[in-house]
């Protein structure tokens, strides 16, 4: 039924098949609701006035992921995705605290950019035309993250071992 009733939805979802799901789902999928909110368009509508539903994929899902749900949307017409993964935990998306990395068309993004503004404190675009250009970005930060903290956790081993206390390594 959102598909139906509005020009901007916004996903956040745990995983790439959940996702899949949520879009495709043949009886209560996104998509089917496009679909259902395009066939009520009355047919004398001219393009000028037609409402294209632009939905905002906040899941931190494979880039290809991302890229096949613009296929999926542009092929259901009147849709497009932006793939806008979020850098922030629950608490800080609820605060407004998030960062986003977009990726997709400039001109739905340039759309949708108030509303992105509404719910990060930063927005950043990343490769004109493709939906899985922020993924990539998003997967590279969580990979830098990643490798902080196993430097980190190195770094204290090292100096524990050298008879350094990790508190006193971190402070």
């Amino acid at each position: 039924e959102i598909g139906i009733n509005c020009s901007v939805i916004i996903s956040m979802v745990p995983n790439d098949a959940i996702l899949n799901h949520v879009v495709t789902d043949e009886s209560t999928g996104l998509l089917e609701g496009i679909k259902v909110a395009n066939e009520k368009q009355d047919s004398t509508t001219s393009s000028a006035t037609t409402t294209t539903t632009i939905h905002i994929g906040c899941s931190t899902v494979h880039p290809d992921t991302s890229r096949t749900m613009a296929t999926l949307h542009v092929n259901a017409g009147n849709a497009g995705y932006i793939g806008a993964p979020v850098f922030a935990r629950a608490d800080g998306v609820a605060q407004r605290a998030a960062t986003l990395v977009i990726g997709g068309c400039p001109e739905l993004t340039k759309q949708v950019m108030p509303v992105l503004d509404a719910i990060a404190m930063g927005v950043y675009t990343f490769g004109s035309n493709d939906a899985g250009a922020g993924n990539v970005v998003k997967l590279c930060g969580n990979f830098m993250i990643a490798s902080a903290i196993e430097s980190c956790a190195e770094a204290c081993t090292l100096a524990e071992q050298n008879g350094i206390a990790r508190s006193d390594m971190m402070d």
